[in-house]
């Protein structure tokens, strides 16, 4: 809400300058990728998937931890000053220990970037196991949990699998972002 978002673009560099200040506005850090149209689109779904692949590895890292009767606060806080830190584990990790999920992105809309990089992963013809596997796994969450249910919530299959539920008291409900608004850069490479 304060604007401190990412943004990706593509498209001819004369129409990426002249929007540049408009970009600066909406967002803080703002990557040009080139003047192929889709590339910012293609890395936006990558990008997704990677984080789907965390959101899944973070909870099977808590239900471990969980069932090692390890207190999930000072595991999370462990996590966040180690090797393992992330993006995803610092916001989603705190929805899921609150039990709200409310990380603002739902099944269909992740269901949809994974199908688009399946067909990216066979359009180039790349060998994954995890690319389907991953992507099969938020389907079966979209068609147990519904397609609107937040992405975040697909821990759920884990917890109903492991019949543990993952929570503790200390997170919030929604996360706010607390930074001040900063003005909006360009992260060249």
């Amino acid at each position: 809400k304060n604007g401190n978002i990412s943004v990706l673009a593509s498209g001819q560099r004369e129409s990426f300058n002249r929007a540049l200040p408009i970009l600066k506005e909406i967002g803080y850090e703002i990557v040009y990728l080139g003047d192929k149209i889709g590339s910012a689109s293609t890395i936006k779904v990558l990008t997704n998937y990677l984080a789907s692949i965390n959101l899944l590895a973070i909870g099977e890292v808590l239900m471990i931890c969980e069932k090692y009767n390890l207190d999930l606060k000072a595991v999370y806080e462990a996590i966040r000053i180690s090797s393992g830190n992330s993006f995803v584990h610092t916001s989603e990790g705190q929805l899921i220990l609150s039990r709200s999920f409310d990380a603002q992105f739902t099944m269909d809309l992740i269901c949809k970037d994974l199908g688009l990089v399946e067909k990216l992963r066979n359009k180039f013809d790349v060998p994954s196991k995890l690319i389907p596997l991953v992507e099969s796994i938020f389907i079966e969450g979209k068609n147990k949990l519904g397609e609107r249910e937040f992405s975040t919530a697909i821990i759920k299959l884990l917890e109903e699998k492991c019949k543990e539920k993952l929570s503790s008291p200390y997170f919030p409900q929604q996360l706010i972002d607390k930074d001040p608004r900063r003005k909006g850069i360009e992260i060249k490479s």
